[in-house]
């Protein structure tokens, strides 16, 4: 078995090679790399804010060498943006770029990996709609929030090299090196080499046995990694936020969990960064409850009819695997969560939309999809500005998130910067109410 292998040899000429793809399509990689850049332009001279300013800005310890080698599972993590910190200081400017780059990888390997299992025109919706969906908004825009749009960037670069491996050649050993950095990006990530597990499983390729056994390494190691990190991820939570260290109840939390990311996508008007208005009781429980069993119905129907599709609704849960268990150690909804599994909602419906369009008509669909293109371009720029600086954010997560004792609480430390100690008073209380705990907000009242 040869491991070793020159860029020459890797990215050799033939057809159907990820080379010719490459270049047959070069001119729509720019293009998506182009609206990236421009749609987050705004991002440019954004502050840190939130967990950015005492993990980053007022982190004396950011930079420490000992401190990026204090986790090696967890090395990649911080690497990257040691990496720009060695070169820029603590530069906002350049972390943005950092995590604006990662989301322009995730783009072109998305349209590679869609133009390979499917067709042009679905690669190019697809890729279009991540770019200008505001739902990953927070991904790119959150400094802090870098370890899921890092991980998902390289799953996906290691999907594109799996899927154009055979038997256990120079691209499925390149797939590895990505996956292995991506699972080790986050303390989420642990899951990603099942996605590659159940993909053999599938479609049972060349050797996919011995694939399994390969890909299953990372996964028992990270899981164990994870396992025991438990404690003290719950500790954190418990201490720093001062969450409820109850088990979450599953019969609740899941469809209120999938049904609310279905909802996000669909209508994605209600964007946050702490989706606290969740309701998970009553009637509409019933109906997220609906919600989950036609989602559930759907993936069965795709089971039958493609299994492509199909594994990509798989993906959407995968993914989302560790944060819908009954263990408080996640927030039981985060956008950033659901940076892949929103990739996925995209691929099964644009190949719906792409079915359905001689039905309706081609010309019909083009006006409508153009519609909700622009829409969703202008909601992204405007969602951008919410993270310019830590007043933007709060005033915007205020005005949704108004059970957040955390939103009320940073609200005091606006309204108190800007004077208005009356106003701040207010905030301190409002989060001491929803929060009898919360020392914090006693402190800062």
């Amino acid at each position: 078995m040869r491991i070793m292998f020159n860029l020459k040899e890797i990215f050799g000429f033939q057809k159907g090679s990820l080379k010719l793809d490459i270049k047959e399509n070069y001119q729509w990689l720019i293009i998506f790399s182009v609206l990236t850049l421009l749609l987050y332009f705004n991002l440019i001279g954004s502050e840190f804010v939130s967990d950015d300013r005492y993990l980053i800005l007022n982190n004396l310890e950011f930079g420490n060498t000992k401190l990026l080698f204090a986790n090696v599972f967890y090395f990649p993590s911080l690497l990257f943006q040691y990496i720009v910190f060695y070169i820029f200081g603590k530069n906002p400017t350049a972390f943005h770029f950092l995590n604006i780059l990662l989301h322009i990888i995730s783009v072109n390997s998305l349209f590679l990996i869609v133009y390979k299992m499917f067709n042009k025109k679905v690669a190019i919706i697809s890729a279009l709609l991540l770019v200008v969906h505001p739902v990953f908004t927070e991904s790119v825009a959150w400094i802090s929030g870098i370890s899921t749009i890092q991980y998902s960037a390289f799953f996906l670069v290691s999907f594109l090299f799996f899927i154009y491996s055979k038997c256990l050649d120079k691209y499925f050993w390149l797939s590895y090196g990505f996956l292995l950095l991506s699972v080790s990006s986050s303390n989420r990530s642990f899951v990603v080499p099942l996605i590659f597990v159940f993909y053999l499983v599938l479609f049972k390729s060349e050797h996919w046995k011995q694939k399994i056994l390969i890909l299953l390494i990372p996964f028992i190691l990270f899981l164990g990694v994870n396992i025991l990190g438990i404690g003290g991820r719950t500790e954190s939570l418990v201490t720093n936020y001062y969450s409820s260290a109850e088990l979450y109840n599953p019969l609740t939390q899941v469809p209120t969990a999938v049904s609310k990311y279905i909802e996000l996508f669909i209508l994605p008007i209600n964007l946050t960064l702490y989706q606290s208005e969740i309701t998970m009781s009553g009637t509409i429980l019933f109906f997220r409850v609906l919600m989950l069993f036609g989602f559930l119905y759907l993936g069965n129907s795709l089971y039958i009819k493609d299994k492509k599709l199909f594994f990509f609704f798989i993906l959407f849960f995968i993914n989302l695997a560790p944060t819908l268990t009954p263990l408080p150690v996640a927030w039981i909804v985060a956008e950033r969560y659901a940076y892949l599994s929103f990739i996925s909602l995209i691929i099964i419906s644009v190949n719906y939309i792409v079915k359905v369009e001689k039905s309706i008509g081609e010309s019909t669909v083009k006006v409508i999809f153009g519609i909700v293109i622009v829409i969703f371009a202008i909601l992204t720029v405007l969602r951008n500005n919410d993270w310019r600086n830590e007043d933007n954010l709060w005033l915007s997560t205020g005005k949704i998130s108004k059970s957040s004792p955390t939103t009320h609480n940073n609200l005091g430390d606006v309204y108190s910067r800007k004077g208005d100690l009356n106003r701040a008073v207010e905030e301190f209380s409002k989060a001491i109410e929803l929060k009898p705990n919360y020392a914090d907000a006693y402190h800062n009242l």
